[in-house]
């Protein structure tokens, strides 16, 4: 078995970043891994890397065994107005947390969330959320996430039923 490899993302890894994201999602929204997604997703998930990354405004974390790649984990940074929790206004957004099945319960995603907030707290957030799947939450209460309420209302055109109004992923 290839040692883990634990390094931030850069340009260079677009492309793996992109198709990563893809699989997550996948995976999160419960779909087999060549299942169709909307045409338009793989463009505009490259386009977001290719511009989020140098701009400073993602970073994402890559774990690779060999040349596998066995976990990812991103963190969007965000200005909010600033409040009486938060009163730089600064706070991260977690994303993309996922392992290979044949890697899981080794503790990879928390080293890797481990690293996101280290990458958080240096740019001076004062807080980071994320969307937590089932098998993510036990995870990320133990890590110390508490949930809190969140409304969402689509502003997508169209009539979407209820199932497609619950998770955005």
């Amino acid at each position: 078995m290839d040692e883990l490899i634990f390094r931030m993302a850069d340009l260079a890894d677009l492309e793996l970043l992109t198709h990563s994201r893809l699989r997550a999602i996948r995976t999160y929204r419960g779909l087999p891994e060549r299942a169709p997604l909307p045409p338009e997703l793989e463009t505009s998930v490259r386009d977001y890397y290719r511009r989020a990354l140098p701009a400073g405004a993602h970073t994402a974390v890559l774990v690779m065994a060999g040349d596998r790649l066995v976990a990812t984990g991103g963190l969007d940074f965000r200005r909010e107005m600033p409040s009486y929790g938060n009163p730089t206004g600064r706070s991260g957004y977690v994303m993309n947390i996922w392992t290979d099945p044949d890697f899981r319960g080794r503790g990879i995603a928390r080293r890797v969330l481990d690293l996101l907030t280290a990458a958080a707290r240096e740019r001076g957030c004062l807080s980071v959320s994320l969307h937590a799947t089932d098998m993510g939450r036990p995870l990320y209460r133990r890590y110390g996430f508490a949930a809190e309420e969140e409304m969402v209302l689509d502003l997508r055109p169209g009539e979407q039923t209820d199932t497609e109004k619950k998770e955005r992923i």
